[in-house]
């Protein structure tokens, strides 16, 4: 039975809730407040490890606030899993579909000119065993109006849901602008916010089933909202999977042209606009303390960077278990992380294609159903059963004009995949031994290339120009996150903010901002996380 939630645990899981609806700009109170105390952010060294989503954000707020920021980074681009490779002819992006990213944080980023965003209308084609539909954009009420056309039985259960999470984001709203001027009342939040104050121990699939019978129904509601956090119903926090429905239905979202590595790069220019530093090709491999208080990092090459604040965009492990392996206190948070564990993966397949191709509907995105309901999907993804697993496909090519080269095409072929399977390869690909490992990757390649061809587009085979495949051990590899985790620490119902890791630690000036932290990792979390950091070191300082 789950722990009973408090007033003021639930403050904190809401908070991190209400981020996802933040409108507005961010607060210049803590500015005014450093001015007031004589305070000078320029006389506070900030050193930001990694340039993930949340490492950039990070830096890019505090440079604009008037710290000296300098960002370490292992590989030679920023971005993390927001960047881009090429293989031959094709330019290939790492890991973005699509994005919601909110007007005023786009021009609280300072992105405007620095990069071009593409709306999309993220027309889907949604293949099953019965059927073969493509799916425009809708409004929430066309939305509502087609399931309950397709499930009539289910009728005034998809409707009072989808009203339940539209409601649960308007309180979300509301308690984020209290959150913004401190006026939060503790003892009426069960009054003021009584649907946020109803999921607070609960899971999606619990808040579900109060309305939806149908297991295929409940799935058709949720293909969107798990792939988002990595988990399915039945264990993701309902606070976050409500919040996430009400505002995928009503969001824009959009991809940044020509890929995310320009989206990397222009929040690096920005940095560099405020007078920031970006060191590539650099690994942080200690956060040096005096007292329980930062004083610096160093570098593989014994290098010192002095500073008095860090933001680690590092994984959470690594942070305390390995850059601060001789503190006290890291090692002491160390035991309470134990509890937690890393998200699912990723098995992922570039494709570049011979031929200009646009799918059966210039559809943006193909999603081949499995067939069994979301929580036995969710344990072949686990498995990573590339025969049973459900399957998604990016048609690059139908978000913008000119996407790939005269005669191209590009796509990519994606499942979850839980680590254990790739678990008995770690040991030789570490070495180097890759013989195995390779035919394997190989085999679910190959598996699931055929999968696409059968369903979705005949004769990919034979428009294979180059393929590229990465599994969790690769993830590993660029990214250092234990088992290859895409989304740091998933919000489970075990995990829902109340036990939370926070964006700040138990170590004087070091902070969190990757998806390890208070918001999951994603590209707009990894923002949130850096938006939240800056506001905890302007208010610690």
């Amino acid at each position: 039975m789950a722990k009973e939630t408090t007033r003021r645990e639930f403050i904190k899981m809401a908070s991190i809730a209400a981020s996802m609806t933040t409108i507005g700009c961010m607060s210049s109170k803590f500015v005014n407040n450093l001015a007031e105390e004589g305070k000078n952010p320029s006389d506070y060294p900030v050193v930001v490890i990694g340039s993930g989503m949340g490492g950039l954000a990070s830096a890019v707020y505090l440079s604009k606030a008037g710290f000296p920021v300098t960002v370490i980074e292992q590989h030679n681009v920023p971005g993390g899993y927001a960047t881009a490779f090429k293989r031959g002819d094709f330019n290939f992006d790492v890991s973005l579909h699509f994005f919601d990213l909110p007007e005023d944080i786009y021009q609280e980023l300072g992105l405007e000119g620095k990069v071009e965003r593409i709306p999309l209308d993220l027309k889907r084609r949604l293949i099953r065993k019965d059927n073969d539909i493509t799916i425009p954009k809708l409004s929430p009420e066309q939305l509502i109006t087609a399931l309950i056309e397709r499930y009539p039985n289910e009728k005034d259960g998809i409707r009072s849901y989808f009203e339940f999470c539209f409601a649960v984001v308007d309180e979300l709203t509301r308690f984020g602008k209290k959150m913004e001027t401190g006026s939060v009342f503790l003892p009426s939040m069960p009054l003021q916010y009584p649907k946020m104050w109803s999921l607070r121990n609960i899971s999606l699939s619990d808040l579900m089933n109060k309305y939806i019978k149908d297991s295929m129904v409940i799935k058709s509601l949720n293909y969107g909202v798990c792939g988002i956090y990595g988990l399915p119903p039945s264990q993701l926090s309902g606070l976050m999977g409500a919040a996430s429905t009400g505002i995928m239905v009503k969001s824009q979202f959009y991809y940044f042209k020509s890929r995310s590595q320009d989206l990397s790069n222009g929040l690096a220019s920005v940095i560099k606009d405020n007078k920031g530093t970006l060191i590539y090709g650099k690994a942080v491999n200690k956060i040096l303390t005096d007292n329980n208080r930062v004083t610096g990092v160093q570098i593989d090459d014994g290098k010192v960077y002095p500073a008095k604040i860090v933001v680690s965009n590092a994984n959470a492990p690594d942070t305390f278990g390995k850059f601060l392996s001789d503190n006290k206190k890291a090692q002491k948070h160390m035991e309470k992380l134990a509890q937690y564990k890393p998200s699912i993966s990723s098995f992922l397949i570039w494709l570049g294609l011979k031929g200009e191709f646009h799918g059966k509907d210039s559809e943006q995105s193909i999603y081949i159903d499995s067939g069994y309901d979301i929580e036995t999907d969710f344990e072949n993804y686990l498995a990573c059963n590339a025969e049973k697993s459900p399957i998604s496909i990016a048609l690059y090519d139908n978000y913008y004009k000119g996407y790939s080269r005269p005669g191209t095409s590009t796509l990519t072929i994606m499942i979850l995949s839980g680590y254990e399977p790739w678990r008995r390869f770690e040991k030789d690909y570490f070495a180097g031994n890759k013989e195995e490992y390779n035919r394997e990757k190989m085999r679910i390649a190959q598996t699931l290339i055929k999968r696409v061809e059968e369903k979705a587009i005949p004769g990919l085979s034979s428009m294979i120009q180059v393929m590229e495949a990465a599994t969790p051990l690769t993830n590993i590899t660029y990214t250092k996150n234990p088992e290859g985790a895409i989304y740091g620490y998933p919000p489970n119902t075990k995990n829902a903010y109340m036990n939370r890791v926070k964006n700040f630690t138990p170590i004087d000036g070091l902070y969190l901002s990757s998806g390890w932290g208070y918001n999951p990792g994603s590209y707009y979390g990894g923002i949130m996380n850096g938006r939240d950091v800056c506001r905890l070191v302007m208010k610690d300082i």
